[in-house]
């Protein structure tokens, strides 16, 4: 699957993120299968599958759950999906992770209003029942010393790549050629996250190299948990938990 999202440090109160998914069949024409979706921002057209690079990799263990929650004062209970995740970032050549430590985290997202009151088809209700439930699950994630992340897995996989580069390729940074700056000042983007975007990794090199298993992503990857170890009591990832 491919998909695109609106990045999560610019939504405003009560706003959502917008995603569009795509199911791809060939890993090397990505753009022109997604180009496909109906809704696809107008700036998509413009972009061919040759001008795709990579600037950084995140890769999740994931596990996921279904919690009934029960609403406060109200005779509804809320259905939960709940996902619990293990990430770790790379550089775009898949040398190395670039977090320190794995980025853990808690996910809930409401999937369904269960009652029997006819409000519960009132949209505003359905909100303030929402509202209610996930204000217990902070409340919780609060007393528990959980901590909200405020930016997404791919926003924070960029960022640690910036870091990343900025630590060890600090004299090309700091003098660019002109074609790192070039593209910085047009794109508004750090040197950094340019630089990792030069190193010419597209996702088909990626995809054909796990295919061909020989892709340094794979010995990286078996350094995270298997997702049915995630939800086992004293698992060694806990105390790096966070609540998203």
């Amino acid at each position: 699957d491919a998909n695109l999202k609106s990045l999560l440090s610019t939504m405003g109160v009560g706003e959502h993120r917008i995603e569009l998914e795509c199911e791809i069949f060939d890993d090397s024409s990505l753009m022109k299968q997604f180009r496909q979706v109906k809704g696809m921002p107008a700036f998509v057209s413009g972009i061919d599958d040759e001008h795709l690079k990579i600037s950084e990799i995140c890769m999740t263990s994931r596990t996921g759950f279904f919690v009934l929650a029960k609403a406060p004062n109200e005779d509804a209970y809320v259905l939960l999906h709940g996902v619990y995740d293990v990430s770790r970032f790379t550089t775009p050549a898949m040398e190395v992770y670039t977090n320190p430590l794995p980025r853990v985290e808690a996910e809930f997202e409401a999937k369904f209003i269960i009652g029997d009151d006819p409000s519960l088809s009132d949209e505003n209700v359905q909100k303030r029942i929402i509202n209610s439930v996930f204000s217990q699950i902070n409340a919780v994630a609060t007393s528990n010393n959980f901590i909200p992340y405020g930016i997404s897995k791919m926003e924070d996989a960029g960022q640690c790549s910036d870091k990343f580069y900025a630590k060890h390729a600090k004299n090309v940074l700091e003098n660019p050629d002109a074609i790192l700056r070039r593209y910085s000042e047009r794109a508004s983007i750090s040197p950094g996250r340019v630089y990792a975007l030069t190193r010419g990794v597209s996702p088909a090199d990626v995809f054909r190299q796990i295919e061909q298993q020989n892709c340094p992503l794979i010995p990286l990857a078996k350094g995270l948990p298997h997702p049915e170890d995630l939800l086992k009591n004293h698992n060694p990832f806990t105390p790096h938990l966070a609540a998203a």
